[in-house]
């Protein structure tokens, strides 16, 4: 994948990330924090960035796959390091965030998905991710994920 190509699509997934986002992340820091670690996980996801992911992903972290496949931190950065799987778009909208305690925030948005594995473009999917962050010292670690496909979202 070209260089030219990771940027447009980057591009465009930071653009579309912002739609229907509540009004409190722009009111409360930590929400808002959590908002641009959401939109940094795109677009590293999208960028193959191993390192930004590192970053992002608490050591213990639970990322649960709409097809109910479990993956540790490990896993997951294995399989989009090596291109096993190559993430094309991850366009966001119905975003949430909600405080559950001063270092925990809930998030939540539907995920427009297009993805390639073994050189191969798979179906587009919709899924409803939600994710749960932990603050870590001074930066903001996903702990939990999960995705639900929506049912007929495969066209």
């Amino acid at each position: 994948m070209s260089t030219e190509s990771t940027e447009s699509t980057v591009s465009t997934v930071n653009t579309v990330n912002t739609v229907n986002t509540e009004s409190t992340v722009n009111t409360d820091p930590r929400l808002a924090a959590v908002h641009e670690r959401e939109l940094a996980r795109r677009a590293a996801m999208v960028a193959a960035d191993t390192a930004a992911l590192d970053d992002l992903l608490d050591p213990e972290v639970r990322w649960i796959h709409g097809s109910s496949k479990l993956d540790s931190k490990a896993s997951i950065i294995e399989t989009i390091g090596s291109g096993a799987v190559r993430y094309l778009e991850l366009a966001g909208s119905d975003e949430g965030y909600r405080v559950l305690a001063d270092t925990v925030v809930l998030a939540r948005c539907t995920i427009r998905m297009r993805s390639e594995a073994a050189g191969a473009e798979r179906a587009p999917l919709t899924l409803l991710n939600t994710l749960v962050w932990q603050l870590d010292g001074a930066r903001w670690r996903i702990v939990h994920y999960q995705s639900t496909i929506v049912p007929h979202s495969a066209s």
